[in-house]
Formats: C-alpha cells, structure tokens, sequence
C-alpha cells in the first residue's frame, strides 16, 4: 500500500497554497497563525476571498456550490488552511445550518 500523495495531489496542494498566499491579506494569516482574535471585517474578507475561488464549502454537493473533491482532496485543503493561517469558514454555519 502506497500512502505517498499522488503528483495531481501534490499539484492541488501547491495550487491551493498559491492561492492562500497571495490572495488572502497577509494580516489575516499573521494573526490567525499567531492565534489571536480576527475582527468580524477581517473575517468577512477571508470568506469573501474563500467563496471568489469556489473554496467556502467544499464538502457541499456540486449542485450546491460543493468543490466534488475526493477525501484526500479535503484533507489537504484543511491542512493547507492550517498551514496557511486561513481562517477555516464558520462551521456552524457551513456544517449545520446550510445542509439543512
């Protein structure tokens, strides 16, 4: 069993933390990284540049605005989040009250 992630894997990370780096403001990622407190503009900016690229609900079915990424597609989209200092969409919005 090969557990490596695949180049088209590798490709979507780098692709995604691209995008992180040069489109979410530097600010954000710095005082997420750092832990602090973001303001409800700062976070409203983060999901604005989130939903521009398609990148709010991924875990969403197509139709609904969904990415139809595979498991290892969400996990690195997470990590990358992490990685990135990007302020992960509000869950309880986007897990709870959305599917319903």
């Amino acid at each position: 069993m090969d557990l490596r992630f695949s180049p088209e894997e590798n490709a979507f990370r780098q692709e995604l933390r691209s995008f992180f780096r040069s489109e979410v403001p530097e600010i954000i990622r710095k005082k997420v990284s750092e832990n602090r407190h973001l303001s409800k503009e700062e976070m409203i900016t983060s999901h604005k540049v989130l939903h521009a690229k398609g990148l709010t609900v991924p875990h969403w079915p197509k139709e609904w605005g969904g990415a139809d990424w595979t498991p290892v597609q969400h996990y690195i989209y997470t990590e990358e989040l992490q990685f990135n200092g990007v302020p992960q969409p509000l869950p309880f919005n986007v897990s709870m009250c959305g599917p319903v």
